[in-house]
């Protein structure tokens, strides 16, 4: 009688873990970075992985940082394009933090460039090299300002 109960509780686990597998696999698939935070982003990837495996499928540690590298912004391709080129193999959490790593330093170049072109209104120069409200001549001899 037990045999036939779990027999019958196998084959029931077994039926809602097809469909269950397939949307994992289906929002694994389809998972990109876009405009998630890389938090958000390996934080998804992760979850998503986990309940896999809660259902018996494992996706291998190789296998998350290849999904991780191939669906991120283009803004990170010269970042992927470095990781890929390395000889070393890269664990999830390495690739995580490194990430999270290249993440900040292109929002801090990115900000600090923002910064840099709000420094100077419409009609606003750079002043001269001793501050004086000289303008940078590009091309010839600096004329003299009248007395």
């Amino acid at each position: 009688m037990s045999k036939d109960a779990w027999g019958n509780l196998k084959t029931i686990f077994a039926a809602s873990t097809t469909p269950r597998k397939l949307q994992l696999q289906q929002e694994l698939s389809n998972l990109r970075q876009r405009d998630l935070s890389m938090a958000d982003y390996t934080s998804r990837i992760k979850d998503i992985c986990d309940s896999l495996a809660s259902i018996d499928v494992n996706v291998e540690e190789g296998e998350m940082v290849q999904i991780s590298l191939g669906r991120l912004a283009s803004k990170f391709r010269a970042f992927r394009t470095d990781v890929c080129t390395q000889d070393n193999t890269l664990s999830f959490f390495d690739l995580h933090s490194m990430l999270l790593l290249e993440e900040n330093h292109a929002g801090a170049s990115t900000s600090t460039h923002a910064n840099n072109k709000m420094l100077y209104t419409e009609g606003d120069r750079p002043r001269g090299r001793g501050g004086r409200g000289e303008s940078v001549q590009p091309t010839g001899p600096r004329k003299k300002a009248p007395k």
